[in-house]
């Protein structure tokens, strides 16, 4: 099936949270990555496997062109979650 609105993104940009609770009583810890430059979901998979030390994670591709802009500036595109939950979700 062919949509006429269909965008392809050719080198996305993947998000990657890591979660770690230090103790049972204290809240989650998020470390969050930004991926602009993989090869493709393999890689990423491989680096998130290299670099997780045994946290939980989330995964997401983001929709839209990748914009270099200042690491003070928020990301603003919307995420697809391809793997992972985020332990503060109900």
């Amino acid at each position: 099936m062919h949509c006429e609105s269909e965008q392809r993104i050719d080198v996305p940009s993947y998000r990657v949270n890591f979660w770690e609770r230090p103790a049972p009583a204290f809240g989650w810890k998020l470390e969050a990555w930004v991926l602009s430059d993989a090869k493709g979901i393999a890689e990423v998979v491989t680096w998130i496997t290299k670099n997780s030390a045994g946290r939980r994670y989330e995964l997401f591709v983001e929709s839209e062109e990748p914009r270099d802009s200042p690491f003070e500036v928020p990301r603003t595109a919307h995420l697809v979650r391809l793997s992972g939950t985020n332990p503060n979700a109900a």
